[in-house]
């Protein structure tokens, strides 16, 4: 049982925030994601099961470099089946993803004349409706086929201003506070040259809808409702913090910064004890845990051990916890942000 204290946030922001790569990903999540390797491969055999072929190859795109092995071979018939339905409805955007995925796992496919004017009608309509998110799309998976992008280049000189929309899709995203669609649009536009930040908040809003998605998985079972489509956007998730994690500077640079940072707000007679990343409402922190020399009851010497969350924007203190016994102990200090 511990105490909790909560501290004040004040609204004065450091002039130059402290830099982190992915909230504790790595070391923790990109760790453990292969522990989901059954409900991934029971996964890809309900979508198997369904004939589809879209999900399927979703989640073969996605688990490249994950550290799961998954023989894309076997389901070469499934996507082409897929494609050719898609060619048949003229579903533009479908058909850029199939031809994208299959193509980056080795598969030649090819693009036919229905399934070029599909992907130029709805490109064509998103730019006029402004629509920078199926903009973003489009032109990211468009963009490997270069008999397509020459002719989205004629196509360019309709006066649209594709990146201004895609900017504008992105800060919708994130006032809705749209995880999914922040993290996808980001990667897409970087992916197409256009200079995009992702931000702490960005990253602490994310690492929380992750933690939500991965613990939900881990509670399912096959035959639950939903199941297979949960475990799909969990891999398409964790992919996406990949890529982030490839931008990131070395995570040696990172550790250092977060060490220094800790190592600042222990104060004298205490003794660093550990760290770690996390989110405290919706925004990046750090809980550092000291180590203090405390009296219980005023004589008896003990080691008390306290965990105090970091606001890394701020670099204020939000809350910390403390053993439950620690009213009882002597010269107990609270942590104050230096």
């Amino acid at each position: 049982m511990e105490r909790i204290v909560e501290g004040k946030r004040s609204s004065t922001v450091v002039s130059a925030p402290l830099e982190v790569g992915p909230l504790n990903f790595r070391e923790t999540y990109m760790r453990d994601f292969k522990r989901f390797a059954p409900q991934i491969n029971a996964a890809l055999d309900e979508f198997t099961k369904a004939g589809d072929g879209h999900s399927v190859w979703g989640m073969l795109y996605f688990l490249r470099g994950s550290g799961i092995e998954v023989e894309s071979g076997k389901y070469v018939d499934l996507g082409r089946q897929a494609i050719t339905g898609f060619e048949t409805e003229s579903m533009g955007a479908d058909l850029a993803d199939m031809h994208a995925r299959m193509r980056a796992l080795g598969h030649k496919t090819e693009i036919t004349k229905n399934a070029e004017d599909a992907m130029h009608t709805l490109l064509s309509s998103a730019r006029g409706y402004g629509d920078g998110w199926t903009i973003a799309h489009m032109l990211h998976n468009m963009h490997g086929f270069q008999d397509l992008m020459e002719s989205v280049q004629i196509l360019d000189g309709n006066g649209y201003n594709d990146s201004g929309f895609m900017g504008e899709a992105l800060e919708k995203a994130r006032a809705d506070k749209d995880a999914g669609s922040v993290g996808w649009l980001h990667l897409r536009m970087r992916g197409l040259g256009n200079k995009t930040d992702i931000t702490l908040r960005d990253k602490a809003l994310f690492f929380r809808e992750y933690q939500r998605v991965a613990e939900g998985v881990g509670k399912m079972q096959p035959q639950d409702e939903g199941f297979a489509d949960a475990v799909k956007t969990l891999v398409g998730m964790n992919y996406l913090y990949r890529m982030w994690d490839k931008e990131a500077k070395p995570a040696e640079e990172r550790k250092e910064r977060l060490v220094r940072f800790a190592s600042e707000k222990v104060k004298e007679g205490e003794m660093l004890v550990g760290f770690r990343e996390t989110a405290h409402e919706e925004r990046p922190a750090l809980e550092v845990t000291v180590k203090r020399k405390a009296r219980l009851f005023g004589f008896i010497p003990v080691d008390m051990r306290a965990t105090v969350t970091y606001d890394l924007e701020s670099g204020e203190w939000v809350m910390q916890k403390l053993p439950w016994w620690s009213f009882m102990a002597a010269k107990e200090r609270t942590a104050t942000a230096k």
